[in-house]
C-alpha cells in the first residue's frame, strides 16, 4: 500500500502532500499529487465569519499585502424548510467590494429565505488581476 499523506519534508520543502490512490507521496512527482501546499493557487489566506445585514455590507481585511487583489469567496448562510409540494423561489446575491489589495466589504441581499445574518469568507492566495 502506497503512503497517501506526507507532512513534512519532501524534497527541499516542508509541508503538507496528499497523492493520488496507487501513487507513494513520498517518491512520486508533482503531477500525481492530490494537494501540495507549495502551490500557491487555493492557499487559503483568512478565513473568517462576518454579521451582515440583510442588504447591507460589513468590512473586513487580511494582515498582509499580497501585492494583487486576492480571490475571495463569500457563502451566506440561510435556513430553508420546506414541506412537501413546496416550491420557493429565492434570490441570493453576495459580492466582494475592494477598497484595496487588503481591505474589503461584503455586501449579502436575500430574499425568499431566512437569511440568518451570517456570511463565511475565505481569501485564497490567487491573483484576480492575472
Amino acid at each position: 500500500m502506497a503512503n497517501r499523506v506526507l507532512l513534512g519534508p519532501k524534497g527541499g520543502a516542508h509541508g503538507l502532500y496528499i497523492s493520488k490512490p496507487g501513487h507513494d507521496v513520498v517518491t512520486t512527482g508533482e503531477s500525481n499529487l492530490l494537494f501540495s501546499s507549495d502551490w500557491t493557487s487555493l492557499q487559503i489566506v483568512r478565513t473568517g465569519t462576518l454579521n451582515v445585514p440583510n442588504g447591507g455590507s460589513a468590512a473586513f481585511s487580511i494582515p498582509v499585502d499580497l501585492g494583487f487583489r486576492p480571490a475571495i469567496m463569500l457563502v451566506p448562510e440561510f435556513e430553508l424548510f420546506l414541506g412537501p409540494g413546496i416550491n420557493i423561489k429565492a434570490d441570493i446575491e453576495a459580492r466582494v467590494t475592494y477598497n484595496s489589495n487588503t481591505n474589503f466589504s461584503a455586501y449579502v441581499w436575500a430574499d425568499g429565505v431566512n437569511y440568518t445574518g451570517k456570511t463565511f469568507y475565505a481569501v485564497f492566495r490567487v491573483n484576480l488581476d492575472g
